[in-house]
């Protein structure tokens, strides 16, 4: 089975170029450690992956991509997650909600 989410998630402020960069770093890293967590070792292509992302005034638009392990519905809310504590430390912006605008499972 795979996976695919297109949704958002709705930050308190906009975002200025610093923060971009850094969230960019936060979605690599959230790729590499994150959504792979709970995955067998020789199952990492089952994994979710942020494939897409953007941002548009306060939201951080994504495209998540996944197996049977990390779902895409649960990579969001880690992602969710862990960009709130990371940038509500650094740069001071906190999160206001997050949706899905599509979501699709391929069997």
């Amino acid at each position: 089975m795979r996976f695919h989410l297109k949704g958002y998630i709705v930050l308190s402020k906009q975002l200025d170029e610093e923060v971009v960069k850094r969230l960019l770093e936060l979605i690599n890293e959230a790729n590499r450690v994150l959504l792979i967590k709970g995955v067998p070792k020789n199952k990492e292509s089952e994994a979710a992956k942020v494939v897409n992302w953007s941002v548009s005034g306060e939201r951080v638009h994504v495209e998540i991509e996944s197996g049977k392990y990390v779902r895409a519905h649960d990579a969001l809310f880690r992602l969710k997650n862990y960009l709130g504590s990371a940038l509500g430390k650094e740069f001071r912006i906190g999160i206001r909600g997050f949706g899905a605008l599509a979501y699709e499972i391929e069997v």
